[in-house]
């Protein structure tokens, strides 16, 4: 048997070998992010809506502007507004000067000033403020892990924290609770 004959085959899968690992080299690193300080994409007077399987608008997140981050995928939100609709509950309105929006949507944090409103027709507007607002859209669920004012047309009082379901709009209270009931609605 020849020298040339076993070598052959050798070297042709050496060479098919060194080929294939500088092929998925380069792909590898055609493909990576670069590294960038800002954001990766910018839109101003941002509007979303989620709507159910009829077509009714259930949520809709706006916002002044929206900064988005693909390498830690997240965006920033100023001045944003989260609307919740529901037929038998009214409007609510959650507002604040900045928030973030991670996981696809599926987790919104709302900070700095935050107002929540609850518009029921021929009612006063029930209203919340804290500072930091935590909420799953798609859940249902919004947070206020910190100090809430709370306010409405026959009561007013303060809690440590709050948690309320944002369709059935019930509210769970908890820490030090104290309420204020106005006269001639008790």
């Amino acid at each position: 048997m020849d020298r040339a004959s076993v070598w052959f085959p050798i070297l042709l899968l050496a060479l098919l070998a060194g080929l294939s690992y500088w092929l998925e080299h380069a792909v590898q690193s055609s493909y990576q992010r670069p590294v960038t300080h800002g954001p990766d994409a910018v839109a101003q007077g941002l509007v979303s809506v989620q709507t159910n399987p009829a077509g009714r608008i259930e949520y809709r997140l706006q916002a002044r502007t929206l900064d988005h981050y693909l390498a830690r995928d997240y965006s920033v939100l100023s001045d944003p507004e989260l609307t919740y609709y529901s037929p038998d509950q009214g409007v609510m309105t959650v507002r604040a000067l900045k928030g973030t929006v991670r996981q696809g949507g599926d987790f919104v944090t709302l900070s700095d000033q935050v107002v929540a409103t609850q518009n029921v027709p021929g009612q006063r507007p029930n209203r919340i403020t804290t500072q930091l607002v935590q909420i799953w859209p798609r859940r249902n669920l919004l947070q206020a892990p910190g100090p809430v004012a709370f306010s409405g047309a026959q009561f007013s009082g303060s809690a440590l924290s709050l948690t309320a379901n944002t369709r059935t709009r019930v509210v769970q209270l908890r820490g030090r609770v104290t309420t204020q009931y106005l006269p001639g609605h008790v």
